[in-house]
């Protein structure tokens, strides 16, 4: 096999990806994502007291809303009573959550986001002990991924997902 010796941090090359949907397509299947994974370095101390809001439609980037994926922690920052930024964690397996976090346009580049990731960070590792936290991105949100970086996170994988060729 090609790949037998490949070291998997290569795999990720458009060249092999795109012989990857080759092999794909036979079986009637096409790459629909390609995404890196980021999980923590270390545990982060709580710096602030963080509050906990969910269903606000402003930010549904920060909360699934799926009985499956259960909605778990939410922390915001408010300027003049009204939220401007927020994350949320869901739990998205057994033993993992996943971070979403949204900023309005006109308060991000404030460092809001990186200050939100790390609160509601330490706040799962004291309320979730046992459970690993994720976050992810796509390769060409820079933003995020050096939200990502900022706040204490390291790349971990990467995962593609696969769909039925329509």
């Amino acid at each position: 096999m090609k790949y037998e010796e490949c070291q998997a941090h290569w795999f990720g090359e458009v060249s092999n990806l795109k012989e990857l949907e080759k092999i794909l397509n036979k079986y009637g299947y096409t790459i629909s994502n390609y995404a890196p994974f980021y999980t923590p370095k270390s545990y982060f101390p709580i710096e602030d007291d963080i509050l906990n809001f969910k269903g606000n439609n402003d930010f549904k980037e920060c909360f699934c809303f799926d009985e499956e994926y259960p909605d778990l922690l939410g922390a915001a920052i408010l300027s003049n009573n009204e939220v401007v930024a927020m994350a949320g964690i869901n739990q998205s397996g057994k033993y993992s959550l996943e971070i979403g976090i949204s900023v309005l346009p006109e308060y991000q580049g404030k460092g809001y986001a990186t200050k939100l990731v790390k609160s509601i960070t330490a706040r799962a590792h004291l309320e979730f002990p046992e459970m690993i936290v994720t976050y992810d991105s796509q390769f060409t949100h820079n933003q995020s991924i050096n939200v990502a970086i900022r706040s204490g996170f390291e790349q971990a994988w990467y995962e593609i997902f696969f769909s039925k060729n329509k």
